[in-house]
């Protein structure tokens, strides 16, 4: 798959050369996550770990975000489920790029390279209300919970709030 730009913003598939980076940008970014919230620094599984990533690959559709230079920035894991749906399983952004609408502009450019998909869903920890904002300015509702500590949401394709 090419690589996607938007407003510097690129996003492109990974492949195993990129897993160290998508590695290091987790960690900072789901680490980060205590100044808003969570109980202590860490994040899903094998959110800090070059292996897991690697493992990623064959499971789902791995990318990173980068800045236009050639720096990796951030990443996302979608899932393809069958018929027209996908789960995001992560999405993320270093520290330093967050709250400047990349996210936003992440969102979109994922929910474009998946034309085929009129259903996404995801999920995020009760405790992170950030992300439960953000998720629902990009057009996404709440559905349920997920396991024990999490929300579920969805996105019907082409639905877009805020």
């Amino acid at each position: 798959m090419p690589a996607a730009s938007v407003a510097g913003m690129v996003i492109t598939q990974a492949g195993p050369a990129d897993c160290t980076a998508l590695a290091e940008t987790s960690k900072r970014a789901f680490d980060a996550d205590v100044l808003v919230g969570a109980p202590a620094e860490g994040g899903p599984p094998g959110y800090d770990s070059v292996a897991w990533h690697q493992d990623a690959l064959s499971a789902a559709r791995v990318f990173t975000i980068g800045d236009g230079t050639g720096t990796v920035i951030g990443g996302a894991i979608v899932f393809p489920r069958s018929g027209d749906e996908a789960y995001l399983g992560r999405i993320w952004l270093v520290p330093e790029c967050q709250g400047k609408g990349l996210g936003a502009l992440a969102m979109a450019e994922l929910e474009r390279l998946f034309p085929q998909v009129g259903r996404w869903t995801l999920g995020t920890p009760t405790w992170n209300l950030r992300n439960q904002r953000f998720y629902t300015r990009c057009g996404y509702r709440v559905i349920g919970r997920e396991g024990e500590d999490g929300v579920l949401f969805e996105k019907l394709a082409g639905i877009r709030t805020g």
